[in-house]
């Protein structure tokens, strides 16, 4: 999602929230979640501008399929959501999977053959926010485990005031009263796994336990916050950002 309107970049790591997250700052700009297409959420039929969903560029591809320049890129105040990936595997299973066949069964066979044909989506979060050479390509890394919390570091970056996310199943699909009562509290995830199970996605999403330093039980362990390479070299920060147009469209080639 790119917001000219607030300057940011938010990298959408599929579900960590991120549908909550793009409802703010659609509703900041006077859309609604039918017209959220100006934020580059929509969907994508070229292979060569990034994934069927625009929604999931990883960081890396808003320069490479030149939707950002560089320098926007750079400027920009760039932010992402990761997820236990234990927890994160659970919610996947329940998108419709938990239907047709065991959880065990889903992690050993049906998980590693999504991750091979739709890698935009099941792919490791640690893959969305890294270039090749493993540099962190985001300002801030948060943690759905502490979702209020860091976003709320993300709005005092951004200078918004008002931190509240919307749930976007209410907000966006219009689900009402009934509905919302009758949804169930999902079993946790820590009672689906065995042995073998929990070992798999240890070695599936490897990158993503190592580079956000999740354990199988959950961790409500800090955000990450990268330390801009100017500063860090004790030079100035960088300008800030170049006013953009408030209709995201792909630059030029």
């Amino acid at each position: 999602m790119i917001s000219h309107h607030d300057q940011c970049v938010f990298v959408h790591v599929p579900k960590c929230a991120g549908q909550s997250i793009e409802s703010f700052f659609i509703k900041r700009v006077g859309l609604s979640w039918e017209q959220r297409a100006p934020l580059l959420l929509r969907p994508n039929h070229n292979p060569e501008l990034g994934p069927p969903r625009l929604a999931h560029l990883k960081a890396r591809e808003y320069v490479e399929k030149k939707w950002l320049t560089q320098q926007q890129f750079d400027t920009y105040y760039r932010f992402a959501f990761v997820r236990n990936p234990w927890d994160r595997t659970a919610s996947f299973y329940r998108t419709g999977y938990d239907r047709v066949c065991s959880f065990s069964r889903f992690v050993r066979f049906q998980l590693p053959r999504l991750m091979e044909r739709k890698p935009w989506f099941f792919g490791p979060q640690a893959d969305y926010l890294h270039d090749d050479d493993g540099r962190l390509l985001v300002d801030f890394v948060g943690r759905y485990e502490r979702l209020a919390a860091d976003f709320g570091q993300v709005c005092k970056q951004l200078d918004i005031p008002d931190a509240t996310l919307p749930h976007a199943n209410d907000s966006n699909h219009g689900i009402g009263r009934i509905a919302r009562w009758l949804r169930r509290r999902p079993r946790p995830y820590t009672d689906m796994y065995d042995s073998r199970s929990r070992t798999a996605i240890a070695r599936l999403y490897g990158d993503d336990v190592d580079a956000f330093k999740y354990r199988f039980h959950e961790d409500r362990g800090l955000a990450l916050q990268r330390t801009p390479r100017a500063e860090a070299d004790g030079q100035p920060a960088a300008p800030p950002p170049l006013a953009a147009s408030a209709v995201d469209t792909r630059l030029a080639t």
